[in-house]
């Protein structure tokens, strides 16, 4: 994992090494890519498969700017 870090501009966001699986088990998640989206009420909302770069960049603007 850190290598992917390393390699990509993801510093900024935390990331997570869910080694067991477990974090992934309380999203649902069973396979990758999946995103888990979390509003600063707590709210969750899972994204299974891929994503475009717009939906992503849409989807994080609308988190950060609330």
């Amino acid at each position: 994992m850190q290598e992917f870090v390393n390699k990509y501009p993801v510093k900024t966001f935390t990331q997570l090494a869910d080694t067991d699986g477990s974090v992934w088990a309380n999203f649902g998640v069973t396979q990758q890519p999946a995103y888990a989206f979390v509003d600063p009420h707590g709210n969750v909302d899972v994204v299974r498969g891929r994503m475009s770069q717009d939906e992503l960049t849409r989807r994080v603007t609308a988190l950060t700017s609330r």
